[in-house]
């Protein structure tokens, strides 16, 4: 996805799915417990299951960033390397549940 082209969906239902997911509730009761949580559900849903054509890793730290700003946590000054790790494992697939890569977050 270079900078200013239009953004091509491999699969908008996954897409979709992943921007609802940290909203999800199960029986009523929020599935993610607090902002972190739901953060690192959105970039699970983006980065792990590649909705894009192009730019999911780009796409999924933007948006866990974005997500977590508008909740008042700014990750303005994280690392950009542990960032960059985060994101490249969760890609991967190496890390795959949503309490680690939330603890993750909470550490930057």
């Amino acid at each position: 996805m270079a900078q200013g082209q239009p953004v091509e969906l491999r699969a908008p239902g996954l897409l979709e799915s992943a921007v609802h997911r940290p909203r999800a509730r199960m029986f009523g009761t929020p599935a993610y417990e607090d902002p972190y949580e739901q953060a690192a559900a959105l970039l699970h849903g983006i980065a792990a299951n590649h909705p894009l054509v192009d730019g999911n890793k780009r796409t999924a730290w933007l948006a866990a960033a974005t997500f977590l700003a508008v909740n008042g946590v700014d990750l303005a000054d994280a690392d950009q390397e542990r960032a960059y790790d985060l994101v490249i494992d969760v890609a991967a697939g190496h890390e795959t549940r949503i309490a680690a890569i939330a603890a993750r977050l909470r550490s930057m």
